[in-house]
């Protein structure tokens, strides 16, 4: 789980430039508004919205549930250990992305596309929080970040990290879709994610480096991230029904 300062660099580098764009798009508003306006047949397909509508409800649900299930496997007397550890620098990143999305969405104060522009979008849901950044784009690619850039390679690890991107990059679009972002808002988002991760890397990495840390103690540490995770996904599922 260690990063190195290049890769930090990198990261932060990333994040930041998410962030810019999706900075300058709020301040180029016809073209933000030009991308959400572009959306509007899409909200009016019965079978994207309603894909749309279960991609942001379940989105995180699924995520957490296959953190949780890689975990069970891991845990077992031939699991991968590098599963165990992966959990608690996902749990992290996840903890610190959301409190810091919420505070950003106050700090810009970004109104919805339905807000400030009511005649041209009928969203599919109207959330009442601002816009920028996407929260549900924050708190996906949270989850999913650390899993991608921290886990080292392995079989199939490949192709599941890259079917973890794709479901992060679907949930993110389905917010557009929805009606309820901007894709400056998405990107801002994913830019926070992008941030937050050295800080996660960083605290879990001092708490597997201190001292007295025993597979034993890594197995009681594991179980308590499966409880968050298990928190998590009923917590999750709740919010969406």
């Amino acid at each position: 789980m260690v990063l190195s300062p290049r890769r930090i660099r990198i990261l932060a580098a990333a994040g930041a430039c998410f962030w810019i764009i999706g900075i300058v798009l709020w301040r180029q508003a016809a073209l933000d508004m030009a991308i959400q306006l572009a959306h509007n047949t899409l909200r009016t397909v019965s079978l994207i919205a309603e894909i749309a509508k279960g991609l942001s409800a379940f989105g995180l649900t699924l995520s957490a549930l296959l953190f949780l299930i890689c975990l069970a496997r891991s845990c077992r007397p031939c699991g991968s250990r590098d599963f165990r550890r992966i959990m608690l620098p996902v749990l992290l990143s996840f903890a610190i992305a959301g409190p810091v999305a919420d505070l950003s969405k106050e700090v810009f104060s970004r109104p919805r596309p339905f807000v400030e522009n009511p005649e041209g979008i009928v969203p599919i849901t109207r959330p009442p929080a601002y816009s920028l950044p996407s929260g549900h784009t924050t708190k996906i690619f949270a989850l999913i970040l650390p899993f991608v850039v921290l886990l080292p390679p392995g079989k199939g690890r490949k192709a599941f990290k890259i079917a973890l991107v794709v479901l992060a990059g679907a949930v993110a679009w389905s917010r557009i879709i929805l009606g309820v972002h901007f894709l400056g808002d998405i990107l801002a988002g994913i830019g926070t994610a992008f941030l937050v991760l050295p800080l996660a890397a960083a605290a879990a990495n001092a708490v597997y480096s201190a001292r007295g840390m025993t597979e034993k103690k890594e197995l009681v540490l594991a179980a308590a991230c499966g409880l968050a995770l298990l928190a998590l996904i009923v917590t999750f599922f709740r919010y969406s029904l």
